[in-house]
């Protein structure tokens, strides 16, 4: 469910939190992307900037961190029967943030009212550069700024924020980069070891 220590993921959202001055960061995650229906989903990636300073990878969540209180917030919804019969039993909202050391629950709806309320007494929602469509749609309709502005209107301090913090890798963020560099070199030297002439790249695959 989660790669590091709750104190990683804490470090890490602290870190950010200090180095910005007031407003609210909202770091929004990913959710399923349909190939050709609405419940027939590509493979599901989160976004990588929530991973980093979240942990969790599961559609349908966004985090929270308020400047002026230094609390962090997980917005999103618990699974509904319909969702468990797919998926089998899962941790609730309140089970992951407490993996990671968030120290509030939102519900999604709760989390929009959040950001919409602070939006409106004035204060800075800083969000990273959208690139997926659905949520140029959310941040769009919850700021209130046209879908055309939402790029531009993505938080210049966010941005060089993160960049600074993730550019910087820590120990044991080496440690999982020499894995996988081996995983893909032993991959590599399989597929070079086992290609013979006339198999298919599915042949292949199914080796690996």
């Amino acid at each position: 469910m989660k790669l590091f220590s709750a104190a990683t993921y804490q470090t890490r959202r602290d870190q950010l939190a200090n180095s910005l001055g007031t407003g609210l960061i909202w770091i929004l995650g990913n959710e399923e992307s349909p190939k050709n229906y609405q419940d027939n989903h590509l493979p599901y990636r989160q976004d990588s900037n929530f991973l980093y300073f979240a942990g969790i990878s599961r559609p349908g969540l966004s985090l929270l961190l308020d400047l002026k209180s230094s609390k962090s917030y997980l917005c999103g919804d618990d699974p509904t029967l319909n969702d468990i019969v797919w998926t089998g039993p899962v941790p609730s909202v309140r089970e992951l943030a407490d993996l990671v050391g968030i120290d509030e629950v939102l519900s999604v709806r709760e989390g929009e009212k959040f950001i919409t309320n602070r939006s409106n007494r004035g204060q800075k929602v800083h969000y990273l550069p959208p690139y997926r469509g659905d949520n140029h749609m959310l941040i769009s309709d919850l700021l209130e700024i046209p879908v055309k502005e939402v790029p531009a209107g993505a938080s210049e301090e966010l941005i060089k924020s993160v960049i600074s913090q993730r550019s910087i890798k820590e120990e044991q963020e080496l440690v999982q980069i020499e894995k996988a560099l081996q995983t893909t070199r032993q991959m590599h030297l399989e597929v070079m070891y086992e290609t013979r002439p006339g198999l298919l790249e599915s042949d292949m695959m199914a080796k690996l």
